[in-house]
Parts: structure tokens; C-alpha cells; sequence
């Protein structure tokens, strides 16, 4: 999650967010794990970078693609819709589709 959320892009990025997407797929226990270790708010993050600039390559592109997969994983766990609520994540959301970018 530390290496999700940091602001530039980078391999293990990637890597890291990949991994994360796969372990959260269908396994609510990770899913649930991930809202406790605050890890919705590190999505967010990670996604609040791409709001209003593009990826400048295809990996990043991936990076966000990944993102916003864990998001939608995670998000099957009410706690999870909970703390995204919190977070201002559909503000997020709003705020993304309306730029017009990559990651809406």
C-alpha cells in the first residue's frame, strides 16, 4: 500500500499495484483486511494523481487501470463503502469523470 500511494510513477508501482489487484479479486479476508489497514484511502490517493493529468505512458496507464480494479474489488465489502464515503471517494469520482481523462 506505502508504495501505491507514493506520488511518482514508478516499476514497483506497477508491480505493486498489479499484486494488489489479483490478491483482492473474490477474497473477501484481503478485501476486508485492506479497509482496515487504511488501504482505501491509499486508492484514493493513488487515483486523485490522475484527476486532471493524463498517463504519460502505458504502464501508467495500467497503474490506474489497477487502481481503480483494487477500488472496485475492495468495495464489495460494506466497510470498505463505508470508509470510501468517508474519504470523499464519490467526490473523487465526480471530479475525475468531469475533467474528461484517462482515468474516468
Amino acid at each position: 500500500l506505502t508504495r501505491i500511494k507514493r506520488r511518482a510513477f514508478h516499476a514497483n508501482k506497477l508491480y505493486a499495484s498489479e499484486l494488489l489487484a489479483v490478491l483482492l479479486q473474490q477474497n473477501a479476508s484481503n478485501q476486508t483486511f485492506l479497509g482496515q489497514a487504511d488501504g482505501m484511502l491509499s486508492l484514493l490517493t493513488a487515483a486523485s494523481q490522475y484527476k486532471r493529468r493524463e498517463p504519460q505512458d502505458m504502464e501508467e496507464a495500467e497503474l490506474v487501470e489497477n487502481v481503480f480494479d483494487c477500488m472496485a474489488s475492495a468495495l464489495e465489502q460494506s466497510s470498505n463503502q463505508l470508509l470510501f464515503l468517508k474519504a470523499e471517494g464519490i467526490e473523487l469520482m465526480i471530479l475525475t469523470i468531469k475533467e474528461r481523462r484517462y482515468a474516468s
